[in-house]
């Protein structure tokens, strides 16, 4: 992977890593090229957990909700996401993992394992208002000093649009899985708007429960929703701030907040 200084239309940079075909992946996280290289190739099974998501779609918490319905109990540790982001994990490190794994994955349908196709490990897929993403995404990448993102939102939103970020473009992210889902039927999986989780808490989680075949109740439920709040998780990842002692990870997450952002 080389680190490239990669400029917008509106001639606004930002520094990035690029793999050898040509993906763009983030500065600051220590990716395992070969992982990524040979993605299809790694092994699942049957009980995995694949949780897919565009980054900034609420993937930190949703993970913490697929492991509070797995363990059945609500744990408050420091056990985050990263200990399942397939990108920055060598495959020595997956296969010392203790069933059931639950890993997350932004990338797209054509470099996920091959494993997929004959219908192991289940997938929860979110996907969030582009809009909100994108807000997200431009606060993301100013928190991390790293990236260098020159320009204000209107000049970032440019380059989202081109889709001049990591992962791509979200419009051809989410085009793909859904061609994906419609022609491999066979395949489990349960796909999750986080406007609606959020907005029917209890329903939302009961539907995802059953998915992974669990029975909790709705008082357990509602434990899982208030140890997934915001504000709970800002307190367990927050560590990493931006330059105004702020959470680059949970800042706000609320629906519409593109509202403040786009113009007319």
């Amino acid at each position: 992977m080389t680190e490239e200084w990669v400029v917008a239309e509106d001639g606004c940079g930002m520094k990035m890593l690029r793999l050898p075909d040509g993906r763009f992946a983030g500065v600051g996280y220590k990716f395992e090229l070969d992982t990524l290289i040979n993605l299809t190739s790694l092994p699942l099974r049957d009980d995995d957990v694949l949780l897919c998501s565009y980054p900034k779609s609420g993937c930190h918490w949703l993970w913490q909700n697929i492991r509070f319905l797995l363990d059945d109990r609500v744990t408050l540790d420091a056990v985050d996401k990263e200990t399942g982001m397939v990108e920055i994990h060598s495959r020595e490190y997956f296969h010392g993992l203790p069933s059931p794994r639950i890993l997350n994955i932004h990338e797209r349908p054509e470099h996920m394992p091959a494993d997929l196709m004959k219908g192991k490990a289940k997938i929860v897929f979110v996907y969030r208002n582009p809009k909100d993403v994108a807000v997200s995404f431009f606060h993301h990448f100013k928190g991390f000093s790293a990236y260098c993102l020159e320009g204000n939102f209107s000049n970032f939103l440019k380059r989202f649009v081109q889709g001049l970020v990591i992962s791509g473009g979200i419009f051809d992210y989410l085009k793909e899985w859904e061609t994906f889902f419609k022609k491999n039927p066979h395949i489990p999986r349960i796909i999750l708007s986080y406007e609606n989780f959020k907005m029917n808490p209890i329903p939302e989680r009961r539907r995802l429960a059953s998915y992974l075949c669990t029975q909790p109740s709705d008082l357990f439920l509602q434990e899982i929703k208030d140890a997934t709040s915001l504000d709970v998780m800002r307190d367990l990842k927050g560590e990493v701030k931006n330059s105004a002692g702020q959470s680059v990870f949970y800042r706000k997450g609320k629906i519409g907040d593109w509202k403040n952002y786009f113009t007319v």
